[in-house]
């Protein structure tokens, strides 16, 4: 499981609960839960689900789409 749990930006690895930055494929049957401090995660690089895989933010959240997301 992949937690934000930072400020902005996908890809800085402080963003990421243990510094666990999430792969640019996500592997099948894992999780991705959006819950950052500051309200809001910006995707600024190009990120694919693979099948199984999901994307949970949470409530009054916001992810920000500004790369490209793939879902299979």
């Amino acid at each position: 499981m992949y937690v934000f749990t930072g400020d902005g930006n996908w890809n800085a690895a402080a963003n990421w609960k243990n510094n666990i930055v999430p792969p640019a494929s996500v592997p099948q049957n894992e999780m991705v839960i959006v819950d950052p401090l500051a309200g809001s995660c910006i995707l600024n690089t190009p990120v694919t689900f693979l099948q199984g895989s999901a994307l949970s933010v949470q409530q009054n959240k916001k992810f920000v789409v500004q790369g490209n997301l793939t879902v299979h």
